[in-house]
């Protein structure tokens, strides 16, 4: 947590994830896309923004990166997918993921034809 008074860290918090990338806020939850920084992941947490406590992670898709929030509410979730260069039947393509913020579970997901994406 930043305190925009003086511009400090005040406070740090654990995502249940890896690589956190972007944040949107939704109501009183915060949303974060877990990227995987050097590693993979495919996961978004979740934190009430009153009490700064993690109160779920959910997966979305491989590499999640890019949040947005839609006109009726909805959680939409970029996904980059993967390239393994050593090994390319790893590879799994970039989705864009609809979410319900208020139960966190995946109503549409839409996956890119081919990687790269």
């Amino acid at each position: 947590m930043i305190n925009l008074d003086n511009n400090t860290v005040s406070a740090t918090l654990a995502t249940g994830g890896s690589g956190a990338e972007q944040l949107v806020k939704i109501g009183s939850e915060i949303f974060v896309a877990n990227l995987g920084g050097l590693g993979i992941d495919s996961s978004i947490s979740s934190f009430n923004s009153a009490t700064d406590i993690l109160s779920s992670t959910f997966t979305v898709g491989h590499r999640p990166q890019a949040l947005a929030v839609d006109a009726n509410g909805k959680l939409w979730v970029l996904c980059s997918g993967i390239q393994d260069w050593l090994n390319p039947a790893n590879d799994t393509p970039g989705k864009l993921v609809r979410v319900n913020p208020s139960t966190k579970t995946v109503e549409l997901s839409l996956s890119f034809a081919s990687w790269p994406c």
